[in-house]
């Protein structure tokens, strides 16, 4: 699987951090300050179907809540 991080950013631009998002790892980039979804690792499908979950999508007050 690519992640759009992969596509759209170069290698110094970004460093790949997890978090542990409710039991699912939430792979993101953090990018001028924001949290960005690259993947998501779980096995549980409500996370696939929750959209603030998406690749691409900002999560940094769920990152910074933790």
């Amino acid at each position: 699987m690519i992640s759009s991080l992969m596509l759209f950013m170069a290698d110094d631009d970004c460093k790949r951090e997890y978090a542990d998002i409710g039991g699912a790892v939430v792979e993101y980039s953090k990018n001028d300050g924001r949290c960005i979804v690259g993947r998501i690792i779980t096995t549980d499908p409500n996370f696939y179907l929750d959209d603030k979950f998406y690749p691409g999508q900002d999560i940094t007050d769920i990152v910074n809540k933790r």
